[in-house]
């Protein structure tokens, strides 16, 4: 037992999460997808007790065509969103100096 409790001390948000997550989730793909949308990293969102580890994530990735394409919308409106801030504030210094 004290080795165990040694063990699960050291551990950190980036290692694995133990036991075998319950399987797709459509309910789950869709908070994932809302997060990364909004700026989150998977990284991050993994992190997340409530959430299912990266490499389930990828495994979701890989079955679910449906998934995959949520996902691929979620990242491209976090790339715009950020493309977006960027300009604005570009655009807000530029202003300043002329």
């Amino acid at each position: 037992m004290r080795g165990e409790h040694a063990r699960l001390s050291m551990q950190t948000k980036d290692e694995p999460k133990r036991g075998r997550s319950p399987g797709y989730s459509t309910e789950i793909a869709e908070t994932i997808c809302d997060r990364l949308a909004e700026g989150e990293s998977l990284r991050a969102i993994c992190a997340d007790s409530a959430m299912p580890a990266r490499a389930t994530v990828f495994r979701w990735l890989a079955r679910n065509e449906e998934f995959r394409r949520s996902y691929a919308i979620a990242r491209e409106c976090r790339r715009a969103s950020s493309a977006m801030s960027w300009a604005m504030s570009e655009r807000s210094s530029w202003k300043r100096s002329g």
